[in-house]
């Protein structure tokens, strides 16, 4: 199941889980503006019941290893996890909570 499919409302066992392959986006986390997050997209998935939240980082970038534990970032409801595999994200979206 590509993470392009998860943000679908055709899988309701994601719909509260999405995930952004950033991979595509040539995503840098030094380029990232946090305030545009935070104050447009994390109000919206806050309203919505957003669960939990998948970044796939493009290769180079740090991600912490995957017995971190996921959690909310400040003003967030949902809990909020980096991975370096498509496959690893996928794993963590769909496992238990």
């Amino acid at each position: 199941m590509p993470l392009n499919r998860c943000h679908s409302s055709r899988q309701p066992f994601l719909s509260l889980m999405p995930a952004a392959d950033l991979r595509s986006f040539r995503y840098r986390v030094e380029h990232a503006d946090g305030s545009w997050w935070a104050d447009e997209i994390v109000p919206l998935y806050n309203q919505a019941g957003l669960e939990k939240f998948a970044f796939v980082l493009p290769v180079g970038e740090q991600v912490s290893p995957d017995d971190t534990p996921a959690k909310p970032e400040a003003g967030e409801q949902f809990v909020t996890k980096h991975f370096g595999s498509e496959q690893a994200a996928i794993s963590w979206l769909t496992a238990p909570s």
